[in-house]
């Protein structure tokens, strides 16, 4: 078990986390495997699992998530294509975070599973590959044709019998998380674990359900901004934006930042002012971990954060006014109250 404190660093698709995560790597103290952690709230992660497990539960679908969550893991286990567009999705955690990680995982499922058994759901029907589901339909074939004489037919898979109650399922997710990191974060001598968007802003009290000591560091942006990188990458058609577009992307926006909780152990702050008034939010940030980032503890200066190439990025929505002004003109009035105008900073 490790005694270092997880720090879950959370945003809003592109509002600058990574601004804090850049920060705090330059500190002594920090570790980050430089990979996001995408196994909590992405679909078939430990909150749906979670759900399915403990609040809504029946056999086949506690089964099934568990079955999801385990081929969830399979696929950030692996090794990502990266230039190669032929290969296959990954997020290489075995490499990155524990060379024992599926291992682990797999240890996790089995402290949350009273037994295994074995049975045909249509749920299994329906996760196959058609050859896998033809194959499996002609094996079938063969055995009714030959009256039983031939015993081809695939009938069962095996499943989990799992019905824990909440803190059983706490307990287990946060030995999970200490299993996966103990190593390294003792190797790295940290007493902060970095965990880049592990939880979406409006879960962060679930830092307390699933690990054993954490805290997290929220990071907004001007929603122009944001929508600005997006175009800037590529992931809009540009001849689609339009006012309504805008109004589409608020509405996005505005119910990410609904209900966010309070809580002393959440902090929340602008990537503006990360850039712009660098010292006073290292000083807040140094005031909430209690901790101290002063110069003796800085030991990559402006290795992985540049405020002056970061300072770029703000007001970068304005390079991109001529050709979609109407989307930023919806922006500033459905969400007027998160803009930021630069001569403020």
């Amino acid at each position: 078990m490790t005694d270092s404190t997880y720090l879950v660093i959370g945003g809003y698709h592109g509002s600058g986390a990574s601004a804090v995560v850049d920060l705090l790597s330059e500190y002594k103290g920090f570790y980050h495997n430089d990979t996001e952690m995408r196994l909590i709230c992405d679909p078939y992660g430990i909150k749906p699992m979670e759900r399915a497990l403990v609040d809504d539960w029946d056999w086949i679908n506690a089964s099934g998530a568990m079955i999801d969550f385990l081929h969830l893991a399979k696929i950030c286990g692996r090794k990502g294509g990266g230039k190669n567009p032929f290969a296959r999705a990954g997020l290489n955690y075995t490499k990155n975070i524990n060379p024992r990680f599926m291992e682990i995982t797999e240890n996790y499922l089995e402290k949350l599973t009273e037994c295994h058994y074995y049975r045909d759901f249509y749920y299994h029907k329906f996760k196959m590959s058609y050859p896998a589901y033809v194959i499996n339909r002609i094996r079938f074939g063969l055995e009714i044709y030959s009256k039983g004489k031939l015993k081809t037919a695939n009938r069962s898979t095996k499943n989990y019998f799992s019905r824990p109650d909440r803190e059983q399922f706490y307990q287990a997710t946060k030995e999970y998380f200490d299993e996966l990191y103990t190593d390294a974060a003792e190797r790295e001598g940290a007493d902060f674990i970095l965990l880049d968007l592990a939880l979406a802003p409006r879960d962060g009290k679930r830092i307390h359900n699933y690990f054993r000591k954490a805290k997290m560091i929220v990071v907004d942006r001007d929603p122009r901004d944001i929508l600005a990188n997006l175009l800037s990458q590529g992931r809009y058609i540009d001849d689609w934006i339009t006012y309504e577009d805008g109004f589409c992307f608020s509405q996005w926006q505005l119910e990410m930042r609904k209900n966010l909780p309070s809580d002393p152990d959440i902090m929340y702050v602008r990537f503006e002012d990360i850039v712009l008034k660098t010292e006073m939010v290292k000083k807040e940030i140094a005031d909430f971990l209690d901790i101290s980032l002063d110069e003796r503890n800085h030991l990559h200066l402006h290795k992985y954060f540049e405020p002056e190439k970061s300072a770029q990025n703000i007001g970068y929505w304005k390079k991109f006014y001529g050709a979609h002004g109407r989307a930023f003109d919806a922006i500033s009035v459905e969400m007027k109250d998160y803009l930021y105008e630069k001569e403020k900073g």
